[in-house]
């Protein structure tokens, strides 16, 4: 820095912190990752619960597995935010244990019945009444309702009881990884 030069001509233009960027890039790949092997766990534990009802290979049985991975790969990455966010709060493994608890479960469930809604939304909306009308409005609530019954009804039961230890697992799983000294920089 030569004296007498303005603190503006000094300044040099910052370059990117290459190792916060791939910190950030791995974070990442592990939630997409997290994500991924959920969805695959949740998936697989409904077609097992399918098969062993006896049910055959259909296209709705294919549909309702669609819905379960979309709605678990989706519940990860709803679990992850959830957690980082309430984690900000209090950053103990008892507290990440139980946020990463809550998120998964919640967005799991929630984000698979939601999909639920809509497909089930879907069907019914040929007998709806033309859209935003005080009528369709109560027609979609009761779709809603109707939907929310008949997933707690026949999903529930192919999630309980083995979903549990799966849902401990991840979140006993996170809580430890937060537990961790962070590495070293150098």
């Amino acid at each position: 820095m030569t004296v007498g030069m303005d603190a503006a001509d000094t300044t040099v233009p910052a370059r990117p912190d290459r190792r916060s960027n791939a910190r950030r890039s791995r974070t990442w790949r592990g939630v997409i990752g997290f994500a991924v092997i959920w969805s695959v766990l949740i998936t697989g534990l409904v077609a097992l619960q399918l098969g062993f009802a006896g049910l055959a290979l259909s296209g709705r049985l294919v549909w309702t597995l669609a819905l379960f991975a979309a709605g678990s790969f989706f519940g990860g990455l709803f679990a992850h935010g959830f957690s980082a966010v309430a984690v900000k709060l209090k950053n103990e493994p008892t507290a990440r244990f139980a946020a990463f608890f809550i998120g998964l479960s919640c967005g799991t469930v929630g984000l698979t019945a939601f999909l639920h809604f809509l497909d089930y939304r879907d069907y019914y909306a040929k007998w709806h009444s033309p859209a935003r009308s005080m009528y369709w409005i109560h027609e979609q609530l009761m779709t809603g309702a109707g939907s929310a019954y008949i997933f707690v009804v026949n999903a529930m039961p192919l999630l309980l009881p083995w979903g549990l230890p799966l849902l401990f697992a991840a979140s006993w799983d996170y809580a430890v990884q937060g537990a961790r000294p962070a590495p070293a920089r150098h």
